[in-house]
């Protein structure tokens, strides 16, 4: 039987709980112990946003030279807090930023005269 107080078990004879030291009247203690529900004290989460897609789609837009990929980019840099998508964002600027260069590379050289010759091996 289980004492009717702390829950421990205790002989079916005992007059008295040997761990917590009350006594047992006939008929007080039970086959089982009893439990009590514990409280759980509400928790508050932050929802958290998902922005691995937009990361995802950073990296394909400015793979692809869009501004849509920058825009994203920033945004998703503004907003996100899981580094592995912040990290997507950053190589997305930096994928970005290499388009912007290879377009200003690409204008000079088809723009100047020597630039032509050397772009076409004259």
């Amino acid at each position: 039987m289980f004492c009717p107080k702390c829950g421990k078990e205790i002989p079916d004879e005992a007059t008295f709980c040997s761990y917590c030291g009350t006594k047992i009247k006939e008929g007080t203690a039970s086959a089982t112990p009893e439990t009590q529900p514990i409280p759980v004290p509400p928790t508050y989460v932050k929802p958290a946003h998902d922005y691995h897609t937009m990361a995802v789609l950073a990296l394909i837009f400015s793979v692809l030279g869009g501004w849509i990929g920058l825009i994203l980019a920033i945004i998703g840099l503004i907003h996100s807090e899981d580094e592995d998508d912040r990290k997507m964002f950053w190589i997305s600027l930096g994928i970005f930023g290499a388009w912007v260069l290879f377009y200003i590379i690409a204008v000079i050289v088809t723009t100047s005269r020597a630039g032509i010759a050397v772009f076409f091996g004259f």
